[in-house]
């Protein structure tokens, strides 16, 4: 999850999710279960696959860190 610009909250979350070789990600279904686990006023701004953003997987640091500044970058 990354934190993007927004013109009235400042900054809203954005979830960002991979699919895997053997599954793709049913980002509908994410949407539902967090909204009723958390409440619509509560779920996320957005949930995107890393391939709307037009990227093969998440970018990693040297020790498998998922490098955060560089998904906001290439999101906003």
């Amino acid at each position: 999850m990354v934190d993007v610009p927004d013109e009235i909250a400042r900054e809203v979350p954005v979830a960002i999710a991979n699919n895997r070789a053997d599954k793709e990600v049913d980002i509908s279904a994410i949407r539902g279960t967090l909204t009723g686990k958390l409440g619509p006023w509560l779920a996320l701004e957005d949930i995107i696959s890393v391939d709307d953003i037009e990227m093969d997987d998440f970018p990693k640091t040297s020790s498998g860190k998922t490098q955060k500044n560089i998904l906001r970058e290439n999101f906003v």
